[in-house]
């Protein structure tokens, strides 16, 4: 459900940097909630910095550097469907190149909840649902109402993208 184009620039000494650009593949009646962006960086780096275009409010997304785990983390509390998105990412190395810093960089990988889609398409067409007797059910009774026991959640296992 989604693509990512990542776009890197060597041209600058000792500094690495990372266009991001995000798109959300699925129809724009949906949302993506607590979807998380993970973009580890060479060990060879000293230190990063991350920043989102000057129209993207802070309550919707943010990036931040995790240096513990030396890697770009970039989350988003809702992501409507159809929708792009970039980020910018600027990784100071220790030396002037790092041979192979390509390899080095990635893979990257979301985490994401789509309620109410289905990723394959697949869709429950009928459901009977059965009461727990044997016995006939009584004209009086309430419909029963098998769509509540059916939730189509897209959620992502091991979304992975290689740089």
């Amino acid at each position: 459900p989604f693509r990512i184009l990542p776009i890197i620039d060597e041209s600058v000494p000792y500094k690495v940097g990372i266009e991001l650009k995000l798109y959300a593949d699925f129809n724009a009646k949906h949302t993506c909630t607590g979807c998380i962006v993970t973009l580890p960086i060479p060990k060879g780096a000293i230190g990063a910095t991350a920043r989102l275009p000057k129209h993207v409010t802070a309550s919707t997304q943010h990036v931040m550097y995790d240096a513990a785990e030396k890697q770009i983390v970039w989350q988003f509390k809702k992501l409507p469907g159809g929708s792009d998105h970039e980020c910018s990412v600027q990784i100071s190395l220790q030396s002037e190149r790092i041979p192979n810093v390509r390899r080095e960089i990635g893979p990257l990988s979301l985490t994401f909840q789509i309620p109410t889609f289905s990723a394959s398409d697949l869709a429950v067409r009928y459901l009977q649902v059965i009461g727990s007797s044997n016995e006939p059910r009584h004209r009086d009774d309430p419909p029963r109402n098998p769509h509540r026991w059916i939730r189509y959640m897209t959620k992502s296992s091991s979304y992975v993208v290689r740089i």
